[in-house]
């Protein structure tokens, strides 16, 4: 009887091999739930951040949640790392204020087959994406869409033949309405057009062919290049280091106690 209950003992306390694996498994979503629950104060950043945050080993004895490492040339896990470290003039995991085209143009980073050469030196057209609300927030406009329908008919009454900008089933880009210059407020004084200026919609064809469309997002194009030589053109203040990863490491004991897995 006693010997029996010995035994058990390991399965009972959760200390048998699979019982130990089990345990380490719930450590670690406990610390992606805690890692994820202080980045509920980010706004546009946020999805792109709690996707990039990883767990990358479970064993008897311990596990690994982690971000992607330097080597992450994906887009995610980039603007993971920069929330998690901050950007600064000396790249990822510094602060400072600095030149946003030292990256975008560097041969180095990713999308360097959209860099292109012209006659100030490289350039390159960089997106600006929002989905509704936000470009509603930059038109002044519950109903964007709305706004881009008024421009597609203004054009039309002119005699010119628009539509929405949507990608066609052959795959190729159709471009319509943008928003005109003359809409919207500069954000900064030293800003060459206002932020709504050449928006586009971009619209996805659903169904057959003679089904309709759904607009997917909202975008705005601006090209980077060292032609404006405007000393605070393209500046950033920096990125601050948020350390949300350092925050939950530094609390880990306090975290498992008050769950009561440990």
């Amino acid at each position: 009887m006693y010997t029996r209950i010995a035994d058990l003992k390991d399965k009972i306390f959760d200390l048998d091999p699979q019982g130990r694996r089990a345990r380490m498994s719930r450590v670690a979503n406990l610390i992606v739930f805690e890692w994820t629950k202080l980045a509920r104060e980010l706004n546009t950043t946020r999805s792109a951040y709690v996707q990039s945050i990883q767990i990358a080993r479970v064993t008897e004895t311990d596990c690994v949640v982690q971000l992607p490492g330097s080597e992450s040339q994906g887009k995610s896990a980039m603007l993971a790392r920069i929330i998690e470290f901050g950007m600064g003039a000396g790249g990822i995991g510094t602060y400072s204020s600095y030149d946003v085209r030292k990256f975008l143009l560097s041969k180095r980073n990713p999308g360097t087959s959209r860099i292109h050469d012209g006659p100030s030196g490289p350039y390159r057209h960089v997106n600006f994406d929002y989905d509704k609300a936000q470009a509603g927030s930059i038109l002044g406009t519950g109903s964007p869409g709305g706004v881009f329908s008024q421009i597609a008919n203004a054009r039309t009454n002119q005699g010119e033949k628009v539509s929405a900008l949507s990608t066609s089933s052959e795959g190729r880009t159709i471009w319509g309405a943008r928003v005109p210059a003359s809409r919207g407020q500069k954000l900064r004084p030293h800003h060459i057009s206002t932020q709504a200026a050449g928006m586009v919609q971009f619209a996805a064809k659903s169904g057959s062919k003679g089904g309709g469309s759904a607009t997917s997002r909202f975008s705005t194009f601006r090209t980077a290049s060292y032609a404006n030589t405007d000393p605070k053109a393209w500046r950033s203040k920096g990125v601050r280091p948020r350390g949300y990863g350092a925050d939950v490491a530094g609390r880990i004991s306090e975290i498992l106690s008050q769950s009561g897995i440990i």
